[in-house]
């Protein structure tokens, strides 16, 4: 997600922003407990939707998704 392979590669951009948020909601903690790590990436991917092309009216606001992450792995956004 941080190359310049993943120039407008929304739909990998939003799957990995869903996944975090499913997977969380699925199984509390299970993403909280490795979020520092991908803290990096997740904040990159949402502030930069334009990077990867993903329109906000199909793929929804990456840094409201952020944000939803953050607050159930119960993190400061």
């Amino acid at each position: 997600m941080l190359s310049s392979e993943a120039v407008g590669d929304s739909y990998s951009a939003s799957c990995l922003l869903h996944l975090l948020i499913n997977r969380e909601k699925r199984d509390l903690g299970s993403v909280a407990e490795m979020l520092p790590r991908l803290m990096a990436t997740v904040l990159h991917v949402a502030t930069h939707q334009e990077y990867y092309a993903a329109d906000p009216s199909i793929y929804g606001q990456f840094e409201q998704q952020a944000v939803a992450l953050q607050a159930l792995c119960k993190l400061e956004p």
